[in-house]
């Protein structure tokens, strides 16, 4: 089993996150916006050549992953009433539906899921398209809910043995915590390294998860193969680019209140900016 190592985690993360999600170097996002008309004539001219429906048109996407990316609801119909794959993946494994969830796109990932897209299916890392749904705000609720809903595993595990409970924290995905729980997900889950996702929320300093994780019976004592617990985590110095140092600090007395007398705790959360009240049980 691998040892834990913050700069080999980080790698995974950040370059990991940088393949998955197509910010930049190797992996290229097309523009935000398209002429929806010439992207139907480009589809139109396809189907005319159905062996080619399923190839890349630009090195790296489908016609049908760009569909889902520009939310083109009536060409990703047409590419699929003429035998596009639903499942055909881009050049890092991820499918049309990767992509219609990292845009967050509901209607199109409605469609994709009603032609048959598979919602385990995974990218290069193991990542679901339920992690993928994790990087922006807005929809992100509904997004996750409509994946859960269509059948979405939440304790699937990627290639270094994360859920999506553990990598919450890295997105400090505070709004998805509670919908994610109550579907069924492992609180106590062991991924890279040993660690729970009450670790990950240690080690980011993510106080607000750190407190549902608690209320809804993570355990506090657990030890990663390193034999830290998540108060270790809390207590040790880590990159502040990644990591919030006033979180970190709020994690650790979070954790301490919960270990010692389960008393009401205030939170001055750097990472909302407002003052929470909560008691941790």
């Amino acid at each position: 089993m691998r040892k834990y190592n913050d700069e080999n985690r980080y790698i995974f993360l950040v370059i990991g996150t940088t393949l998955f999600l197509g910010f930049q170097g190797c992996n290229r996002t097309p523009k935000p916006n398209i002429d929806k008309e010439a992207f139907m004539e480009k589809v139109q001219s396809a189907i005319k050549k159905p062996k080619s429906l399923n190839e890349s048109v630009d090195s790296y996407y489908t016609l049908l992953h760009l569909a889902a990316i520009y939310n083109h609801i009536d060409a990703a119909q047409v590419l699929l009433d003429h035998g596009a794959n639903v499942n055909v993946k881009d050049k890092i494994g991820a499918t049309p539906l990767h992509r219609a969830v990292q845009a967050h796109k509901l209607e199109m990932i409605e469609l994709l899921v009603d032609n048959g897209a598979e919602i385990e299916t995974r990218a290069e890392g193991g990542a679901t398209p339920l992690i993928f749904g994790l990087e922006l705000e807005k929809n992100r609720k509904e997004v996750v809910n409509l994946l859960i809903e269509s059948g979405a595993d939440v304790n699937a595990k990627d290639d270094s043995g994360d859920t999506v409970l553990h990598w919450i924290s890295f997105y400090n995905a505070i709004d998805v915590v509670e919908i994610l729980v109550n579907a069924g997900c492992d609180l106590d889950s062991k991924g890279f390294g040993g660690n729970t996702p009450l670790h990950s929320a240690a080690k980011y300093g993510r106080p607000e998860i750190a407190l549902v994780l608690l209320k809804r019976g993570a355990q506090a004592s657990l030890r990663n193969d390193e034999g830290m617990t998540p108060l270790d985590f809390a207590k040790k110095q880590g990159d502040p680019k990644y990591e919030s140092v006033q979180g970190k600090k709020e994690v650790e007395d979070i954790i301490n209140k919960h270990i010692n007398d389960g008393q009401s705790i205030k939170i001055d959360s750097d990472t909302v900016g407002n003052v929470l009240w909560y008691t941790v049980k």
